[in-house]
This record gives structure tokens, sequence and C-alpha cells, in this order.
């Protein structure tokens, strides 16, 4: 997720304004962990360039799970934010 209001495109910046917040987190809340790990497949990652160039089929379980851990602290970023009335900004350089 990038941000919804572009404030700079040469170096993008955005934001994504606090009462964003409850519609993402359901979406987020919303995805069945089991369902993700049933599709989850290596070499769709390879096919599709994903970076980083780590997706090897013999570390699956171990990529998944690191997946997983970094959606959940993604999640939970998202509530601090949300219950603190943050908004969030993002750049990307």
């Amino acid at each position: 997720m990038v941000g919804g209001h572009v404030l700079d495109t040469e170096e993008f910046v955005s934001v994504i304004g606090s009462d964003e917040l409850l519609r993402i987190l359901e979406a987020l809340h919303s995805m069945d962990r089991t369902v993700l790990q049933q599709q989850y497949k290596p070499a769709d990652f390879r096919a599709k360039q994903i970076y980083p160039d780590i997706w090897v089929d013999d570390e699956a379980e171990e990529r998944f799970a690191e997946l997983i851990t970094e959606l959940n602290q993604f999640t939970h970023f998202h509530e601090q934010s949300l219950a603190k009335g943050h908004d969030i900004l993002i750049s990307i350089y």
C-alpha cells in the first residue's frame, strides 16, 4: 500500500488519512490466513519477479511464516494509528 493521497510525485510521498484506516483494517482483518497459505506458491512470486528474489520452493513454509509475521505487524501498525487518530505518511525513494 502506498497511500491514497499523493503529496509529491518526484520523491513519492503520500498519506493515508486516519479517516481511511477503518476501511483498510476491515480488508486486512478479512484476509483468511489459511486460504493465503493454501494459495501461496513461491513460483508465482518468481514468475512475477517480486522483490527480493528469495522465492525458492524448499523454503516455502519459512517464507510464508515471514510474510504472515509482516502482515500481522503491518495490521498492528494500522490499528495503532487508528487508535491514536494518526495519519500515515509514506515515502518511497
